[in-house]
């Protein structure tokens, strides 16, 4: 590329400058040596020869001509010039850091960049205050802005009009700058990157050449405005900066900018490159060493250094404006007229490590041959001299080892992470050495534990930089390495000291298999379902499970949720499995086993042969832990059921579980709930569905699917012929999600069940669906609670299902509801060819009319058998309705009137309801207003009815004289299993002589509130 080009050339003209160099030098050296030669081993009148030659007369015009020189200097000595010059009022004193500064390094001096660095460049150029404040460059005359510069170096091919010139009195036409695409800046990079891979050293970036670019151009003015000014002591630069950038500090940028020096530098040839300066005096730390015996400053900015010593000599002659301090070749040819004062002139050697960075093939101003170092660079002083009007100062340089690529700044704080994670694991392997030496059967326990800590530490670190730079994020990844190690830690200890009291009759000595006495051996053979729920993490339950893994030869299924199982625990878990051919169900649901204890688990799961169910729901096993998972049962031919609820899983895990599915043939039931899927997620598992033959059941309820996830769902379920069951619910579906719900429906002839609860579908949603009932003569059970159907919505559901025949369950709970739909479904239900049997329509508002009209309904319905009407006004009205159909249905099992405004007439209608009906087993009035009156008929009614075992009669108003007729009732009723009297006055004491004298009912420890505390009833 034409980048490329410019580089080599470049290269190739500082070679051609060294080996002119060196044939002169060696020239020299060949006429030393033949006068050398002629010497030895003869007596040679050298002086003789050179008066002969005429030699002594050129030498003594030299020396005249030198004195002559000395005579008129404006000063002998580098002191003297040094102080004269510096007296000068047209001279600017520099100021230079000291080594405090340099030991710093730049972050502490201007702070820490932007973890995004696009957008922080891009903001410190467009956003900040004085992005569109116009400012003129010292050496060119540019009239520009930052936001303009940055757009020369991004985006010129966007500007309409002429870019800010050059004045041309300043400046040849040839050097004047010119813009080039960013493709162009990208070849350089391409050329450069190739030679840095060469080294084995980091790429450039693009930005890291934006940023160089920006540098070599107007903008420097700014940058090292800040570096010199910020916190500066000097009141002149100070205000420099106040005035040129208003506070802005360019962080990120000059990050970046640094981070290309350090890239660069590594390429640059090591030569001795020049820096004049005009108008200046050096401090006197130049001058006078220090504590140390050292000499010179530290250069908080940017430094611009050239190889060509004439363009130095040109710019300390006053060939650049008087108070820039900047690149020693900007003004290489192109001279301006400014008033001749003492010059400086630096003399630097670069050297192995202490290199700058050679920006000709990125810059504006190709010609100037710069050569930058980076902020912060240590100038120590070998020595001066004086050649006319010039100081020439000869400088060793010390580049600032403190500085890092943009990549290292920026990964600073995960590198603290990963330092501490190595030193943690470093600590828990020496104390498991320390211990498996005095408990040998302890050892293959470490190995596991060790293995498993190593396996958490890796997640701590394993985010990218950006992450750690928010302090939230930075204090919980050392929080937790902190807490795992002890946790894991403290469960080692735990299991080598408890394990032999948690299993004493199975454990003798060791936890192996073999130490299980010959008596239970036959008993533990038997064993064919374990459920141990709860255990805690004292009980070491995960080796406990493993060692019943090794004993139970014929254990089928194993069940643990809520057991404090740590990924410890799990690893142990699965490392038994392998021993455990006949364990066909596994339930570890709601552990702590993580990414860890699920990488063992999934390993062996890959090689189990019988295992046919795995519960892993809620145990933080995160996207890692569920890729892994997906891989390992692809090729599954015996697991035909996985719950991954509540697993953080994300779409990157759904897009491995679609994969998997579309390999696997044998899944069946797949549970994904409250696992952040989103869009894209859906859309994966549906490109699953379109080919995947064995799935019957998805559950996706608690997601972020939204109308694109479940619209992609609903096209798969045009093709898919084997999902029988789809939750869809809280997953922000709404009518335009629906509707391709509802046309899938049309054409789908298997799904017998889907929910939709909990979203946002509204009136055209409830439509589309209607219309599929219509025609679908598949689906039993629809679920569209707590959506916004309204009345016009549900009506057309009602008014579907007299046409449809198979389905049996519906709720329109929490849809606003009224009247006018209840009277349409009671016109379904009274139908002879209606089959619905599950009928939810809480928390709506539907008044005494729709209870009568479902009341009606019930007379002439034979299908029916669970009726929830709560959180409605039916009051007495609609519930005498109710009851006097109770005394002619005889299909209705469970009936919920709660929170219904229900009276003592409501509840003496039902009362006399339950003494003829025979059916009724629960029965729901919780929160109504049934007094003691109310609630004596209902005792009567109790003491004659014989099947109702399930009444709640949860905060009514009934005190001490309606609870001694429930206890009187109980005598005589043998059937309630179940009785609710929470939160209702003074019943306490008849529920206490009841207790005493007749049998014990189960009662609710968290609805019956003593004075003190709970009591608990249990059946007896």
């Amino acid at each position: 590329g034409e980048g490329e080009g410019e580089s080599e050339g470049w290269h190739e003209h500082q070679r051609t400058s060294k080996s002119q160099t060196e044939r002169a030098a060696l020239s020299d050296l060949v006429l030393m040596r033949v006068l050398g030669r002629a010497c030895a081993g003869k007596s040679l009148d050298l002086g003789a020869k050179l008066a002969e030659s005429r030699v002594l007369d050129s030498i003594a015009a030299v020396i005249s001509d030198a004195l002559v020189a000395i005579s008129a200097a404006p000063a002998l000595t580098a002191d003297e010039f040094h102080s004269k010059f510096a007296q000068d009022g047209a001279v600017i004193r520099m100021s230079y850091a000291g080594l405090d500064s340099f030991f710093a390094g730049l972050e502490r001096q201007i702070g820490a960049p932007s973890p995004n660095v696009d957008l922080g460049m891009k903001a410190e150029h467009e956003s900040a205050i004085d992005s569109d404040c116009e400012f003129v460059t010292s050496n060119y005359g540019i009239v520009t802005t930052a936001r303009i510069e940055l757009q020369f170096v991004l985006s010129p091919e966007t500007r309409a009009t002429a870019w800010p010139a050059e004045d041309r009195s300043r400046i040849a036409t040839e050097h004047m700058r010119k813009s080039v695409p960013l493709t162009t800046v990208a070849s350089v990079v391409e050329s450069t990157n190739r030679r840095l891979q060469r080294l084995g050293q980091p790429e450039l970036l693009i930005a890291e050449a934006c940023g160089a670019r920006l540098y070599t151009g107007p903008m420097f003015m700014k940058y090292n405005a800040v570096l010199r000014g910020l916190g500066s002591e000097n009141a002149y630069l100070r205000r420099s900066f106040d005035e040129l950038c208003m506070g802005n500090t360019y962080t990120t940028t000059l990050h970046v900018i640094n981070s290309a020096i350090v890239k660069l530098g590594k390429l640059t040839r090591a030569a001795r490159v020049y820096r004049g300066l005009a108008g200046k005096a050096l401090p006197s730390s130049f001058f006078a060493k220090n504590e140390f015996g050292v000499k010179g400053g530290v250069e908080s900015a940017f430094m611009s250094t050239t190889t060509e010593r004439r363009v130095a000599l040109g710019y300390a002659r006053g060939g650049a404006a008087e108070n820039t301090g900047e690149s020693a070749g900007d003004s290489a040819g192109n001279q301006v007229a400014v008033r001749a004062v003492g010059g400086v002139l630096f003399e630097m050697s670069q050297g192995m490590i202490d290199r700058g960075a050679e920006l000709r093939p990125l810059s504006q101003y190709p010609h100037e041959s710069e050569i930058v170092f980076g902020p912060l660079t240590a100038l120590e002083v070998d020595g001066c001299r004086v050649e006319g009007s010039l100081l020439i100062v000869q400088i060793r340089l010390s580049i600032n080892l403190a500085a890092s690529t943009i990549e290292q700044v920026l990964s600073k704080r995960r590198k603290v992470v990963r330092d501490m994670c190595d030193q943690v694991l470093l600590q828990f392997k020496r104390a498991r050495l320390e211990r498996d030496a005095h408990i040998p059967w302890g050892s293959p326990l470490g190995t596991n534990a060790e293995a498993a800590l190593a396996s958490d530490l890796t997640n701590f670190c394993a985010h990218d930089a950006e992450y750690y730079n928010d302090d939230t994020n930075l204090g919980d990844a050392i929080l937790g390495v902190v807490n795992r190690a002890k946790q894991i830690e403290q469960s080692v200890r735990c299991s080598l000291a408890s394990l032999p009291k948690l299993l004493p009759k199975l454990l003798v000595k060791r936890p192996h298999a073999d130490s299980v006495p010959l008596h239970l051996e036959w008993v533990l053979g038997c064993a064919s379902e374990l459920e141990l729920t709860g255990v805690s993490a004292d009980d070491c339950a995960g080796h406990a499970a493993a060692c019943l893994l090794s004993c139970c030869r014929s254990l089928v299924s194993l069940k643990m949720p809520r057991s404090s199982i740590d990924a410890l625990g799990g690893a142990a878990i699965a490392q038994s499995l392998g021993s455990a051919c006949s364990l066909e169900h596994l339930d570890l649901s709601s552990n702590s086993i993580g990414e860890g204890g699920c990488a063992a688990l999934a390993a062996a799961v890959k090689g189990s042969r019988t295992l046919k169910s795995l519960e892993l729901g809620d145990n933080g096993i995160g996207c890692t832990g569920g890729c892994l998972l997906a891989a390992a049962i692809t090729h599954s031919e015996t697991l035909t059921q996985l719950g991954l609820s509540k697993s953080n899983l994300g779409d990157k895990c759904a897009s491995s579980l679609g994969e998997m599915l579309k390999l696997n043939r044998r899944l069946v039931h797949l549970d994904v709930r409250e696992s952040r899927l989103g869009a894209d997620g859906g859309v994966a598992m549906a490109a699953a569905l379109r080919t995947h033959r064995s799935l019957t059941r998805l559950d996706l309820a608690g997601n972020r699917l939204n109308d694109v996830g479940s619209a992609a769902l609903a096209d798969a379920l045009h093709s898919n012929d084997k999902l029988t069951h789809l939750d869809l619910s809280s997953n922000g579906v709404s009518d335009a999600g629906c509707k391709a719900l509802g046309a899938a429906l049309n054409a789908n002839s298997t799904l017998m069940q889907i929910d939709v609860s909990n979203n946002s579908v509204g009136v055209d949603g409830g439509s589309a669906l209607a219309h599929a009932l219509r025609n679908n003569e598949a689906l039993t059970a629809l679920d569209l609670g707590c959506n916004s159907v309204g009345e016009d919505g549900a009506s057309a559901i009602a008014v579907a299902l007299l046409k449809n025949k198979t389905l049996t369950s519906l709720s329109l709970k929490g849809n606003s509801v009224g009247d006018r739909t209840c009277v349409t479904l009671a016109e379904a239900l009274r139908t002879p060819q209606s089959f619905v049997v599950s009928l939810n329509l809480e928390r709506n508002s539907i008044g005494e009319a729709g209870g009568v009209a479902i009341g009606e309904a019930l007379s002439d319905n034979d299908s029916l058998a669970e009726l929830s009407l709560s959180a409605n006004r039916i009051g007495d009205g609609g519930t005498l309705a109710i009851a006097k159909a109770l005394e002619m249905n005889f299909t209705l099992r469970k009936l919920c009137l709660g929170i219904n405004s229900v009276g003592v007439r409501g509840s003496s209608a039902l009362s006399e309801a339950l003494k003829r009906n025979s059916t009724l087993e629960y029965l729901d009035l919780n929160r109504n207003s049934i007094f003691d009156e109310g609630v004596a008929d209902l005792g009567a009614a109790l003491a004659l009815n014989h099947s109702l075992t399930h009444l709640v009669l949860h905060r009514n108003s009934f005190g001490d004289c309606g609870g001694a007729k429930i206890a009187e009732a109980l005598k005589r009723n043998r059937a309630l299993k179940f009785l609710d009297i929470g939160d209702c006055r003074r019943c306490c004491a008849a529920a206490r002589r009841t207790v005493a004298t007749e049998r014990v009912l189960h009662v609710s420890q968290a609805m019956l509130m003593l004075p003190l505390s709970p009591m608990l009833f249990a059946s007896c």
